[in-house]
C-alpha cells in the first residue's frame, strides 16, 4: 500500500492509497480509526477486484496532518477534503462507504458537492 498525498480546501496534507479497477469506491473510516482498519479487516482485498478503492485518512487521523484550530475541523472542510482527493484521482463519479463517523460525513456530500 503506498501512500499519496494530496492538499486538502485549506492546504492540510491528507492521505490516500488507491488500488484496484473499476468504478470508484472511496471508503471512511470511523472516529478512532484510519484508513488501515479497511485493509486489515480485508475490505480493500476484497473490493479491489472489482472497483478503484479510494481509501482515505480524514483529517487529524493517521497519516493525515493534524491540524490545532477547531475550525479547521468543520463539516465543510472535511467534505471540501474528499472533492479534492477525487480530482486529484481525476475521477468525476464516485461511490462512498463511509463507518461511523466516515459515515456521518459522507451524508453531507449530496448537500455540499455535486459528486454522485
Amino acid at each position: 500500500m503506498a501512500t499519496k498525498y494530496v492538499a486538502g480546501s485549506d492546504g492540510a496534507r491528507i492521505a490516500q492509497d488507491i488500488c484496484g479497477e473499476g468504478p470508484a469506491l472511496m471508503l471512511l473510516h470511523g472516529a478512532g480509526e484510519t484508513r488501515r482498519d479497511w485493509h486489515k479487516t480485508g475490505y480493500v482485498d476484497r473490493l479491489r477486484d472489482e472497483f478503484t478503492v479510494i481509501n482515505i485518512d480524514i483529517r487529524g487521523s493517521g497519516e493525515s496532518e493534524t491540524i490545532t484550530r477547531i475550525e479547521n475541523y468543520s463539516i465543510q472542510k472535511i467534505v471540501s477534503d474528499f472533492r479534492e482527493v477525487q480530482d486529484c484521482c481525476g475521477i468525476h463519479q464516485i461511490m462512498i462507504w463511509g463507518y461511523s463517523f466516515g459515515g456521518n460525513n459522507a451524508s453531507y456530500l449530496g448537500a455540499w458537492l455535486d459528486c454522485v
